[in-house]
């Protein structure tokens, strides 16, 4: 990527203590976390969390032409 805030990717893992789960979106440009969330439950909130964490951490507006995949 040539600049920051032009693809994130999203990732989750459960754990081994059980049913624990973590969501990251990490900007590809540096690699670097922007957003996470982590619950007990894998419900959609779970991604939506991590990726409002992000977006509002960048202060990103409407139009970015960033892609989230």
């Amino acid at each position: 990527m040539a600049k920051p805030n032009q693809l994130w990717v999203g990732v989750y893992i459960p754990t081994d203590e059980g049913w624990l789960f973590l969501a990251v979106v990490i900007d590809m440009f540096n690699r670097q976390v922007v957003g996470g969330s982590l619950r007990e439950d894998l419900r959609r909130e779970l991604v939506i969390d991590a990726f409002e964490m992000a977006w509002f951490s960048r202060c990103l507006g409407r139009k970015t032409g960033m892609i989230l995949s």
